[in-house]
């Protein structure tokens, strides 16, 4: 009386509602790789200097502009180089920063005096908040950025 059933028995009532359903189930998986990236950036190195003082400058930015504030909390250094001549700790620990603008981390090197380091890779493990470490949301744990230093 209501519907016309087809070779497979489904009516057509039937597969319009299942259609409207699964449009806007489809539209929201399609979002969420695109907001999930935005929310939770991640991070690119800009430049690296010796900023004398046996100390690393390394620069950090974000991929894009925003009015939200991210917090990034070093919590880990490592390097090819170990013993005295390496890059072992970081000077700066935390830097809260809001994109574009970019933020500075200091790292230790060459503990023994050396007046010229030997190059060397660094790596740097961090966690990133939404907003400040003490209030903010932890969006990313463990996440990393490497830099190259020449001893120059």
């Amino acid at each position: 009386m209501d519907t016309q059933t087809g070779t497979a028995g489904i009516s057509r009532r039937r597969l319009v509602k299942g259609a409207a359903w699964a449009v806007p189930a489809v539209a929201v998986v399609a979002a969420s790789p695109a907001y999930a990236d935005s929310v939770c950036p991640d991070v690119k190195v800009k430049s690296v200097t010796n900023s004398g003082n046996k100390q690393v400058t390394v620069v950090i930015e974000f991929p894009f502009a925003t009015t939200r504030t991210f917090t990034l909390v070093v919590t880990n250094v490592t390097s090819t180089q170990t013993g005295n001549t390496g890059i072992s700790a970081a000077v700066t620990t935390s830097k809260t920063i809001t994109p574009p603008a970019t933020g500075s981390f200091i790292f230790s090197r060459q503990a023994n005096g050396t007046t010229t380091p030997p190059s060397q890779t660094v790596t740097v493990t961090y966690d990133l908040y939404i907003g400040t470490q003490a209030s903010g949301v932890k969006c990313r744990s463990g996440g990393t950025f490497t830099f190259n230093f020449t001893g120059s």
